[in-house]
């Protein structure tokens, strides 16, 4: 559509119905896609973990410039970083966790 959104979408259903119907980025492909790379690492011997930002991307149009999702363009945007350290914070407890019950096994 081309739209030019200025402030954030309500609704997952409405704007994924416009990304089944926008063919110029190709995002209809996105989730195919997506399911190609996940299949890749579940067939692989790495250890992982997805950051689903599926909702924060799909409900903030606006921070996307002229259409194009792959790239938010909000200056100082520090969205990703901190879901980055919200699930290094996640692994770092699980790991503690892990140890405080080896070593009280261990008594």
């Amino acid at each position: 559509t081309g739209a030019q959104f200025t402030d954030p979408a309500t609704s997952v259903e409405k704007m994924e119905e416009l990304v089944r119907n926008e063919t110029r980025y190709n995002w209809d492909k996105f989730s195919a896609q997506n399911e190609l790379v996940l299949e890749s690492f579940k067939r692989s011997n790495l250890t992982y973990e997805v950051m689903d930002a599926y909702h924060t991307n799909i409900l903030r149009p606006d921070l996307h410039d002229r259409g194009d999702c792959l790239h938010t363009c909000l200056p100082n945007d520090n969205t990703y970083a901190s879901f980055l350290h919200h699930m290094l914070l996640n692994q770092y407890d699980t790991i503690n966790n892990m140890l405080l019950m080896d070593e009280e096994t261990d008594r």
